[in-house]
């Protein structure tokens, strides 16, 4: 499953960098790019912390990690209605799914510790 999810997270943050790098100004290829991010930064948190657990003493600060990876997760989640709302110019459709917006950015901000 892990393997799964770095396949994806890195097939994320190609497609996000291949569409940002063709159109700056376009905000769904950085949603992409950041999506992607995070999903890694959850990832290497797990595995960080496994290692870590393995391997006593082998890294510097096994008690920071977790508290800068773990946001990943939830930045991910976070931006996953913003990358189906601004498919696929990078706009909302229209002013009245701005509610829908903030709704998922209201949502996010609450899945943080």
């Amino acid at each position: 499953m892990a393997l799964l999810v770095l396949a994806l997270s890195l097939l994320f943050i190609v497609l996000g960098g291949l569409i940002a790098s063709h159109r700056p100004e376009n905000t769904y290829g950085w949603l992409w790019l950041s999506f992607g991010l995070g999903l890694s930064l959850q990832l290497l948190s797990g595995a960080d912390a496994a290692y870590a657990f393995v391997e006593q003493g082998s890294l510097v600060a096994p008690a920071r990690s977790p508290h800068l990876l773990n946001p990943g997760g939830p930045l991910a989640l976070t931006l996953a209605p913003f990358v189906l709302l601004l498919f696929p110019t990078g706009r909302l459709p229209s002013r009245t799914w701005r509610f829908v917006t903030w709704i998922a950015a209201v949502s996010g901000r609450c899945s943080y510790p």
